[in-house]
């Protein structure tokens, strides 16, 4: 019930849901249909969600990520660690599973970390609760993957996890474990956020230095960026599900 409620009320089914409302409050009717169609707009538009992701998530210039990481540069008490961001069913080559967009993205950024600062290469990612039986791991699949794929390979994966918080919560043992003081945490820019908060609280002793995916173009936009589009939209839904996770605390 929890995952339909947030469904209704990511863009652009949450905005188009005052359509509905408006049609029964006559009063606000005009006010509530520009409110919706406006919305829908901004959320669909990167004009409007790439300052909005900055302001979200307040990264660094990637220069300045790049400086702090390579002094990191081979010690033996740092890794680059990646976040799963799901599975797709019918995405392989053969019908099977294979890593949803946002896991390729975070991956191949990561391996492009591990190379650059010859570090080992870690991955945190299970499976969903309504999983399929026949659903291997999110990391199971990257292992796959980067089998097929590349000749990076993992040094270890947690893959018992189901959200964020037991991303950082299970990773924090197999960081102890490795000895491991220092992580590049990978992931796209509107998680970020939630993910260090949970993270430094899982394993307040190690320093995480974020290294995150920037979809949102630089300033300087032209008139084609202020109109809807498909980069637009998946910004849009991805900040607003990342507000409502991280004021829900998860």
């Amino acid at each position: 019930m929890r995952n339909l409620i947030l469904l209704l009320i990511l863009p652009p089914a949450g905005p188009l849901l005052l359509i509905p409302l408006a049609a029964a409050w006559r009063r606000a009717r005009l006010a509530l249909m520009w409110i919706s169609a406006a919305a829908v707009w901004i959320l669909s538009s990167e004009a409007f969600t790439a300052p909005l992701t900055r302001a979200w998530s307040r990264s660094a210039p990637a220069s300045v990520t790049l400086t702090q990481a390579q002094a990191w540069s081979g010690q033996p008490d740092a890794v680059v660690l990646v976040l799963g961001g799901g599975l797709r069913v019918g995405a392989g080559p053969e019908g099977n599973y294979a890593p949803k967009l946002e896991t390729l993205e975070r991956l191949q950024r990561g391996v492009w970390w591990a190379r650059r600062l010859q570090l080992p290469l870690a991955f945190t990612g299970g499976r969903s609760p309504a999983a399929a039986p026949d659903q291997p791991s999110e990391a199971a699949a990257v292992r796959q993957h980067l089998a097929e794929h590349g000749d990076t390979t993992l040094a270890w994966a947690e893959e018992q996890s189901i959200n964020t918080r037991e991303n950082a919560r299970l990773s924090a043992p197999l960081l102890a474990q490795a000895g491991v003081r220092k992580v590049i945490l990978v992931t796209h820019e509107q998680h970020m956020k939630r993910s260090l908060r949970n993270f430094r609280q899982a394993s307040p002793a190690i320093e995480f230095l974020p290294a995150p995916l920037t979809q949102a173009p630089q300033p300087g936009w032209n008139a084609q960026d202020f109109m809807p589009s498909f980069q637009g939209i998946r910004q849009g839904r991805y900040l607003v599900y990342e507000w409502l996770a991280y004021g829900m605390g998860h």
